[in-house]
């Protein structure tokens, strides 16, 4: 046993650890799921109850920390799929018809749920982008003023699919197999089917071939007709005629020709408003293609809300760093959920929340980046038949973006190249280097330049412009000199379009934002957080207790101010804690101030702490501010020591890998793996509930829990208590394991491990062919290696007469003569007493562990 010394003089080191939000629990996830079903009027039987423990892997004693669970409602009613975190939406998704089932999921649904995947683990993983999108979700749906439609879903019965008979007109491939319709056409179909427009094709569809199997597809000529009054809302084998397939087939296989479908197996295409336009006739004036990233979550989701209350369903993509897929989306629960037809014949067709997911947009270069189902995800909104008059643009996007781009050879900058000077009429230099794109799918034409506000709402040019010819995406270094009086500039890209003369601003996306510097007589400087921030407590502050804040924000630039602003706590005015104690998502107009109240869990059990504000970009915009808490009455726990059963000195060198990298990991020369927590309370008496965890080390894929929260009593006497947990490869399926602890009290997240007191608490699992290189971890995340139990030893023969044996939470005595036997735990505490008579059988109930009993170690699994 591998034992970490105290420290004796507690004071010495006091390392905090960060607060950690627990998983949602099987029990939990259960009621949320019957509760939704309820709502719908569903009530979920005894079968689909077994069936959603055996789907979630409940019945085994062993759980995984999950990112969803999935409830079946029962044969036909749909299913709800509720989140593993409490702190994303409880809601993923849900159905109130049909079957859910993983091995036959549709391509859209799967990306969906892959997708929501990564935003959970992401959020697990502290990611700076994800909590704040998190947050910014959070404030969208708490605002009084956010106020959604319910619509019902506006293809009603439509269901179409993308094989039979839908497909058969499309190309065959390999020479015998019949192509798919692809998402792309079928969306397209649906939602023309709901028009049922137009009566004929509008314009010639040009002949192509395809690029994977290079089939060679035919023009189509302009005044094809379609026979809407033969086509089904659905097709069942056996019931419909041969005219009623061809009139979907025909369409379907138009809708793939405008876009130019690649056809196969899995057959891909690329839609955009141009193709609806041209060949069918929807009308230009409203169609737009419009981009998750350019939006907040919020005007996003009002973007969608605005559609479906016109009654206009929308093509909705979403695109992976390897896939995409399209999809129609034709409806609203009016709680922030939308329904989704993934054109797959109604299966799996329910309402999701589509709006929570990574918003990241991949530039050029970037189609291998690990950015989520939402990387370049796009609606065309606006799709109705042309009404034949000149309509007002639905939203205006700018046709220039500003983008963040790195790479081995160009990075973003803005330097200032010259930043003194003699006088107010002497100029400064800039220097700017900026990534540019069009925000369509077509080329940029026009001009690109610098300018400041003329106050009218329009620009003044401060660099010469730069024609821009067929653009497409460049890299654009700009030098210029400014010679601005004193004040504050905020200094934006503009464009103007070929053929205009109007200036208008660039769209700034992934982190870009405004320039904004401050000249004097003499000095030009680049201007930090233009926001400023005072913080007054709005109530009793108790220590380990939620407490509420006003924090007045007042916005001294030029531009309207919306994002996140978050309150950091620290013990002194120096250091203080990275992650957020609470935050909201406001708008602040230029020049002007607003109070908002953040709650936060105040991290220290009495005393003084710091309080600070940052933006959105993690710069400070308040002084570090000091209040003092009352003392609290809960448990304040110091942790004192962890402990595992590994063998000192012994390594594992050759199967240990962690991220790719061989580690020198501390080994285990037994079956199992035990972590072992100690505590010291010196707050009040109460309840904390906890779970130890095991991780796989190698890449940390996999997370097993056993069971729910475990409770126990923690007394204010100064004694010591300890939690332990024990692991198999033969449970988890992995050899190289990581084991940690999640704690907090009942009726807060906040955890009760507040303190350590341990000497060389941080520890370095170092690399094999260097290990002065390594990975730097805290002791309370022990990494060991399970290499399997030369010897057993859970079962002795002691020289007395006595057979030890360790079963199953239980050590089994059995005794040829009368004595007390004295069993003790490793580290030497007395555990039991038992008196045993000749030819008794004691069963004497223990937590799993390792024990001494008559000197030697006895194993309880």
């Amino acid at each position: 046993m591998q034992k970490k010394s105290l420290l004796i003089l507690m004071l010495v080191l006091f390392v905090k650890l960060a607060a950690i939000a627990g998983p949602r629990s099987f029990v939990q996830a259960q009621k949320i799921a019957e509760n939704q079903a309820s709502r719908l009027g569903i009530v979920i039987d005894s079968k689909a109850r077994a069936k959603a423990r055996a789907i979630n892997g409940v019945d085994s004693h062993l759980k995984q920390v999950v990112d969803y669970y999935v409830f079946p409602n029962g044969a036909d009613k749909g299913f709800t799929i509720v989140s593993g975190d409490d702190r994303m939406p409880e809601i993923v998704g849900y159905a109130d018809s049909g079957t859910y089932d993983e091995n036959q999921m549709t391509e859209g649904m799967a990306m969906f749920l892959d997708s929501y995947k990564a935003m959970a683990e992401a959020v697990k993983a502290g990611d700076p982008a994800a909590l704040s999108l998190l947050n910014e979700h959070r404030a969208m749906t708490a605002s009084p003023k956010r106020a959604s439609a319910k619509v019902a879903p506006l293809l009603g019965q439509i269901q179409w699919n993308q094989g039979y008979p839908y497909n058969m007109m499309c190309p065959k491939y390999n020479g015998n197999d019949r192509s798919v319709t692809g998402c792309v056409a079928t969306a397209m179909a649906q939602i023309m089917a709901f028009w049922k427009y137009p009566k004929k094709l509008m314009a010639d569809i040009p002949a192509y071939t395809t690029r994977t199997n290079k089939i060679n597809m035919p023009g189509i000529s302009q005044g094809a007709t379609y026979d809407w009054d033969n086509m089904l809302p659905r097709y069942v084998e056996g019931n419909y005629k041969i005219e009623q397939a061809e009139a979907v087939a025909k369409l379907m296989l138009h809708c793939g020709a405008a876009v130019e479908m690649d056809y196969g197996s899995t057959s891909g295409a690329v839609v955009n408003y141009y193709h609806l336009s041209k060949y069918f006739g929807y009308d230009a004036d409203l169609l737009a293609d419009v981009f998750r990233s350019n939006y907040s979550i919020a005007e996003w989701a009002d973007l969608i809300d605005r559609e479906l209350s016109a009654g206009r369903p929308i093509l909705y993509g979403g695109f992976s760093s390897t896939s995409g897929h399209q999809f129609v989306c034709d409806g609203s629960n009016g709680s922030g959920l939308y329904h989704i037809n993934w054109g797959w014949g109604g299966y799996q067709n329910g309402y999701f929340d589509i709006t929570i997911l990574n918003p990241k947009k991949g530039g050029a270069g970037s189609g291998n980046a690990p950015d989520g189902y939402n990387r370049n995800c796009d609606m065309i909104i606006g799709i109705q038949p042309d009404n034949g008059i000149v309509d007002e643009p639905l939203v205006f996007t700018p046709a220039l973006e500003v983008y963040k781009y790195t790479s081995d050879d160009l990075n973003t900058y803005f330097n200032i190249t010259k930043d003194t000077r003699a006088n107010e009429s002497e100029a400064f230099s800039l220097s700017f280097g900026d990534a540019l794109f069009p925000t369509s799918a077509n080329p940029f034409n026009g001009k690109f330049a610098y300018a400041i506000s003329d106050g009218k709402g329009g620009y003044t040019l401060i660099s010469n412009p730069r024609n821009l010819s067929n653009l497409s995406g460049e890299f654009v270094e700009t030098n210029f000199n400014f010679a601005p009086k004193n004040g504050t500039y905020t200094i934006y890209g503009v464009y103007c379009k070929k053929g205009e003369t109007t200036w208008h601003k660039c769209l700034y996306i992934n982190g870009m934002k405004p320039i904004t510097l401050i000249a004097t007589t003499d000095k030009l400087a680049k201007a930090n957080s233009l926001l400023s921030a005072t913080i007054t407590p709005a109530g009793k502050i108790v220590g380990l207790e939620k407490a509420t804040f006003n924090v007045e924000v007042t916005n001294n630039g030029n531009e309207d101010y919306i994002g996140l602003i978050t309150l950091h706590s620290g013990r002194n005015d120096q250091d203080y804690n990275n992650t957020p104690g609470g935050d909201c998502y406001i708008s602040v107009p230029a020049h002007s101030t607003i109070t908002r109240q953040i709650t936060i869990l105040v991290e220290v059990p009495e005393g003084d702490f710091y309080l600070r504000v940052k933006d959105d970009a993690g710069e400070d915009i308040s002084v570090p501010q000091k209040f003092t808490a009352e003392m609290t009455t809960k448990p304040v726990l110091v942790l004192t020591n962890v402990e595992t059963n590994v063998t000192p000195g012994d390594y594992e060198t050759e199967n240990a890998f962690r991220f790719g990298n061989r580690v020198k990991a501390p080994k285990i020369n037994d079956d199992y793996a035990l972590f072992r927590y100690k505590f010291k309370n010196i707050g009040g008496a109460g309840k904390v509930q906890y779970f130890i965890y095991c991780e796989d080390a190698s890449d940390g894929s996999k997370k097993y829990w056993k069971g729910g929260y475990k409770q126990i009593d923690v007394p204010n006497d100064g004694s010591e208590l300890y939690v332990e947990e024990t692991w198999s490869p033969a449970e988890v399926g992995f050899n190289f394991m990581m084991g940690g602890i999640e704690m907090s009290y009942i009726d807060n997240n906040l955890s009760p491990l507040m303190y350590v007191n341990m000497e060389n608490y941080f520890y370095n699992l170092v690399l094999v062919e260097d290990e002065s290189r390594g990975y730097r971890l805290p002791a309370n995340l022990q990494i060991v290696y399970v290499a399997g139990k030369p010897v057993g030893i859970d079962h002795v023969e002691t020289t007395g007469g006595k057979a030890i044996t360790g079963g199953e939470g239980e050590i089994i005595i059995r005794a040829d003569k009368a004595e007390t036997v004295a069993i003790y735990g490793i580290d030497g505490r007395l555990v039991h007493r038992v008196s045993t008579e000749a030819g008794d059988t004691k069963r004497v109930s223990v937590p799993a562990g390792i024990y001494i009993v008559k000197g030697a170690k006895v194993v309880v699994r």
